[in-house]
Formats: structure tokens, sequence, C-alpha cells
């Protein structure tokens, strides 16, 4: 009796099968390595992220040479003019004819480099009160370029409490021109008067001297005796 046929594997495919799982696994420790190592990374690196709100530092280096040499270039101004109260908060004085403060205001120009008075300038200067009202007043300036405007603060009882301001306007006599505005004016705020209460009289509390009985030239009264008479009273 003959065996039964069993036949023989096919020598090409059993090659094939193991290259393939080979290259499987190959592939899988790759990935696993990858994976890995991104975990590693993610772990161990710091934290650098930034957020969309947050902004980057942004270091700044400064040069003391350069900002010298900046200052140094930079052009003086050929006139100057300033303006300030000489009290910042007076009191309120209702009468027209008293001065209540005065406005300094400075004229000056560059002499090489030193602020140099301009003198005989015209200084005219406009009060903005702060009840709302405006009012001018001038004066000229002195050899230093200097030059005090009173003022007076009657009518305006209304600006008590509230800053008001004041703009000046200069006018040389060689035709130089140099205005103080409202971003450098001068300013002060009025406030109440105060008001000293006068002392009462007082009355003298013993006006009669010891005893309360009132003081004078004491009279004379006589006394004598009459038998079988009484003497009258003394007045």
């Amino acid at each position: 009796m003959d065996a039964p046929y069993i036949p023989a594997p096919e020598p090409n495919k059993q090659p094939k099968l193991s290259a393939r799982a080979s290259l499987c696994f190959k592939g899988a420790v790759v990935l696993f390595l990858v994976i890995f190592t991104t975990i590693i990374a993610a772990c161990g690196a710091p934290d650098n992220s930034m957020s969309a709100n947050e902004k980057p530092q942004v270091t700044v280096t400064i040069d003391p040479n350069h900002i010298q040499k900046q200052v140094t270039a930079s052009p003086t101004p050929g006139y100057w003019c300033g303006a300030w109260a000489t009290q910042t908060s007076p009191a309120y004085n209702a009468d027209p004819q008293q001065m209540t403060l005065g406005i300094n205001a400075k004229f000056t120009k560059n002499s090489g480099g030193n602020p140099q008075g301009i003198a005989g300038a015209t200084a005219t200067a406009i009060i903005h009160w702060g009840d709302g009202l405006s009012g001018t007043a001038s004066g000229t300036t002195s050899s230093d370029g200097l030059v005090v405007i009173p003022i007076s603060t009657a009518g305006h009882e209304g600006a008590v409490n509230h800053t008001s301001i004041v703009t000046i306007d200069f006018a040389g006599p060689d035709g130089s021109h140099c205005s103080v505005g409202q971003d450098r004016a001068a300013f002060f705020s009025l406030t109440k008067p105060t008001v000293t209460p006068s002392p009462s009289p007082t009355r003298p509390s013993n006006p009669g001297g010891p005893g309360g009985q009132p003081t004078g030239t004491p009279k004379f009264c006589p006394t004598f005796t009459i038998p079988n008479v009484t003497p009258p009273a003394c007045p």
C-alpha cells in the first residue's frame, strides 16, 4: 500500500512571511523609541511656552555716551518765558482797590549759553478765572526780564475753591515774542477770607468798688447834741 502524498512546502513562501514579520517588528520598535524619546523630552525640557496674551520681554541696553551726545547736540531755544503766582492760595478780597496777588512773569534770551533778561518787554496776562470769566492785566519787564503783574480778585467770589490759570504773551522791544500757554500757565485757587470777630465790651463785675457800693466824694454830716432835740438825718 502506497503512503499518502504530502505536498512539500513551497520554498519561496516562508522567507516572504519572515521578512514581513521582521519589518513590522522593526517598525514597532522605531515607533516605540520615537514615542519614548518624545515623552522624555517633554518631561525634562524647561517650559518655554508662552500664551497668546503674554508678550516677550525686551531687554534694552542704554548707552550713557550716546545719550550725552544727544543732549549736547540738542539746540537751545533762542528765547524762554515763564510765569508763576506769588501765592497759590490767596484769600478772596471784594475790594477792587486791593491787589490780592501778583503774577511773576519772566522773559529771557540765550546769550552764549546763559539766560539774559530782556528789559522793556510788554507782558500781557490773560486770567482765566475758576468761575468761567476772564480778564487781562499787563506790565513791563525790568532789566532782569522779570515783571510782577498785580491782580485784583474783586467780583470773582465764584472762583473760590476753583483753580484759575494765567497765560502770558511777551513782546520785546527788539521784536521778539514768547508765550506762556495753558500747558505752562501760572495757577492759583482763591480761598474764603478768614473773619476775626471783634471782642465784645465787658462790664465790670464790681462797678462800685468793694461791697458793691458806688464810689464818689463822701458827704460830711456834722454831729451835735441838743437837749430834748432829735437831730435830722444826714442826706
